[in-house]
């Protein structure tokens, strides 16, 4: 027998579950030290539980036992569930929170609402509003992500994509209304490699700083990513942008508050641009996207911190200033930026 955590199974169901490692490559998040694998479906219901509202969990095939690989990650208003093993079937109850399904190996029937919706193939999303559902497995895997996001945090997203909440109400209905996205073709194709690469890039992070820096606002991107996948039409939405006073109160504004979290969401309710034109703007003014000059202005404000800095002043405190809670993420973008290290800075080891 061999023992994980709270969780034992036998040395053959172990080799026969997971006879493959390809999953951890196929699947994000999977590789993660913090990875669980559970061996009957009611624990694999409680590793769920933690993130939905599950009212049963049981095996869609009874002849056969149940083995998962599962992984629980949190950004800010985002919550993840990656998962690989058995097929089970799900009954949950309403929540207060939107779930992307994003599938990779999985076929089954989906009841949304009251409606069944079958899902076949590695490219069809499931988006479930809040409200009762249940996932019947026909095939005999279970691999792909569950992502949750807070029904706030979507009509705050719309709001900034759309410049205004007057335009966004429109699509508020369509939100709490179930759906399937053929991503299969055209833009939808492009929208979710984009999606399961920007989920590779987050995991990358995970596990090289054993967490997820707040000050990069992470779900902020996905959230504005799945939003899209959604509802396409929103990526024509691009409004003309403000006078120069308009942009120049928002470097202002950036500067004063640069040091705390800052998404590119905010900066466009602040600003009035659409994402494309906030690019466009910041590209044509400084040569870089707006995230970009935001790190500047950090690394700037952490440069005069080092030159002024008293005896006894780590570097982590002055990382801590400027928004970052990584003292070696902070340490990577000062490096990168002025070629010295900031404990060098410190010392005044240098002019």
């Amino acid at each position: 027998m061999k023992r994980h955590g709270l969780y034992t199974f036998s040395r053959d169901s172990f080799k026969n579950s997971y006879r493959s490692r390809s999953y951890k490559q196929h699947v994000p998040f999977l590789a993660l030290p913090e990875a669980i694998r559970t061996n009957n479906a009611e624990s694999f219901g409680k590793l769920l539980k933690k993130s939905l509202r599950l009212r049963s969990c049981k095996p869609s095939c009874t002849c056969r036992g149940c083995y998962n690989t599962t992984t629980l990650v949190n950004i800010q208003n985002v919550s993840i569930i990656a998962t690989y093993g058995c097929g089970v079937d799900i009954k949950s109850g309403p929540c207060e929170e939107s779930l992307f399904i994003i599938p990779f190996e999985t076929k089954g029937i989906f009841r949304i609402g009251g409606q069944d919706h079958t899902v076949g193939g590695k490219r069809n999303i499931v988006y479930v509003p809040p409200v009762e559902w249940e996932m019947r497995i026909k095939s005999r895997s279970l691999s792909g992500l569950m992502i949750s996001i807070r029904q706030e945090t979507i009509v705050d997203a719309l709001a900034a994509i759309c410049g205004t909440r007057e335009l966004a109400t429109p699509l508020h209905q369509l939100v709490q209304q179930p759906d399937i996205i053929n991503a299969s073709r055209g833009c939808g194709s492009s929208m979710l490699d984009a999606i399961n690469s920007y989920l590779r890039f987050i995991e990358t992070i995970k596990m090289t700083e054993g967490h997820l820096p707040s000050h990069l606002r992470l779900d902020d991107l996905l959230v504005r990513q799945l939003l899209l996948l959604r509802f396409p039409l929103l990526a024509e939405l691009v409004k003309e942008p403000p006078g120069v006073f308009g942009f120049e109160q928002l470097l202002e504004w950036i500067r004063a508050n640069c040091c705390k979290p800052i998404s590119l969401s905010e900066l466009e309710a602040r600003s009035g641009y659409s994402r494309r034109s906030l690019q466009r703007a910041f590209q044509a003014r400084f040569g870089c996207g707006p995230m970009q000059w935001l790190r500047k202005q950090r690394m700037e404000i952490a440069r005069r911190k080092l030159e002024t800095a008293p005896l006894g002043t780590r570097v982590q405190d002055i990382a801590h200033q400027c928004g970052y809670i990584s003292p070696s993420s902070f340490c990577r973008d000062y490096n990168q930026m002025f070629c010295v290290s900031p404990r060098k800075h410190l010392n005044r080891l240098i002019p």
